[in-house]
């Protein structure tokens, strides 16, 4: 999973079309785990527009995030 925080003003679609290289404040990545197996990831969230999403590729080679494997949220 990829962590990233939104810079202001910008939206998660301008960060993705940049492949997350601009409009970002901060970024976080876990390790990838194996199927059946977990990954930990430990972050202290400052506020801010943050977005959880995953770039591993589904069997068509689009990343998950494509397909709804992203979640937008705000720390206050």
């Amino acid at each position: 999973m990829l962590l990233v925080k939104l810079a202001e003003g910008a939206t998660i679609e301008e960060a993705l079309e940049s492949e997350v290289e601009e409009g970002v404040d901060e970024e976080f990545e876990s390790d990838i785990a194996a199927p059946g197996d977990d990954a930990v990831l430990t972050v202290d969230l400052t506020p801010g527009n943050w977005a959880l999403l995953c770039p591993i590729p589904t069997p068509e080679g689009e990343p998950h995030f494509a397909v709804g494997m992203i979640e937008e949220f705000t720390i206050e």
